[in-house]
């Protein structure tokens, strides 16, 4: 399991802080930064012409 998540570590940008292991699941605290993308602009949709 160490293995793995040192290649995980060095294939995205997470650091592994503690891990907690059980009878039949793993628990994991890791870091990780946040990368920030760029919104798509929202489209402007028309509106509809109000009749009077």
């Amino acid at each position: 399991m160490k293995e793995v998540c040192l290649e995980i570590e060095k294939r995205y940008e997470i650091k592994f802080l503690e891990s907690g292991v059980a009878r039949d699941h793993v628990h994991f605290l890791v870091e990780t930064t946040v990368r920030a993308t760029r919104a798509k602009p929202e489209q402007k949709k028309p509106t509809p012409l109000a009749l009077r």
